[in-house]
């Protein structure tokens, strides 16, 4: 009888242990610093334009950075950023291009990273009229359409993250997708285009 309960006992000890080890290793994982990055997308319109932000903000509890596109040693171009948009009641996603995408100097091509510290934001401003779709401008800012921004970012590599002071893994890499907004409606008024609200005579 005895032995059947030391037996017991031992189970009970030993069962206890694995689950104090099975909790630890649980909080070891969930206190392990992550990276969480948000994309938002908004705009302000003028009388004559439509402005677009882009703006990357680091949630998570660790320092973080994005490649958001290439630089040479004179040029910079965000091109892993990309307008998506559909026209009036269309669900059919186009592709537009801001320029400074289409005029990269040949030769030495490095990543263009951007440090986002946790609790910190980076904004990027792009004019509307300026993005391209199959070599057009989106030259009406008044035109219904909706549009969102995706990052596709991939990773700097060891060399350029440590130059950049950055370590590779706490580069993000993947997909940053901001949520659709509709154009004009849902964008706020520029001062211009409060002012010519304000100067615009009754009907």
């Amino acid at each position: 009888m005895g032995g059947e309960s030391g037996k017991v006992a031992l189970r009970v000890r030993y069962g206890s242990a694995a689950a104090v080890l099975c909790a630890a290793f649980v909080n070891l994982a969930d206190a392990q610093p992550k990276a969480r990055i948000e994309l938002k997308l908004t705009c302000e319109r003028t009388a004559s334009e439509v402005t677009l932000t882009a703006t990357f903000k680091n949630e998570g509890t660790w320092d973080s950075a994005l490649v958001i596109g290439h630089a040479t040693g004179k040029t910079e171009a965000a091109d892993s950023l990309v307008l998506e948009v559909r026209t009036g009641g269309s669900k059919a996603v186009e592709e537009a291009v801001y320029p400074d995408a289409l005029y990269m100097v040949f030769g030495f091509v490095a990543p263009l990273i951007v440090p986002l510290p946790k609790d910190t934001s980076f904004t990027l401003v792009r004019q509307l009229d300026r993005f391209l779709i199959a070599s057009k401008r989106l030259s009406d800012p008044i035109r219904d359409r909706t549009v969102r921004v995706r990052l596709r970012a991939a990773p700097a590599g060891d060399a350029s993250s440590s130059a950049a002071g950055i370590l590779s893994d706490r580069i993000f890499t993947g997909e940053l997708v901001s949520h659709w907004i509709h154009l004009p409606g849902e964008c706020s008024a520029g001062p211009s285009a409060a002012r010519s609200s304000r100067d615009s005579p009754p009907n």
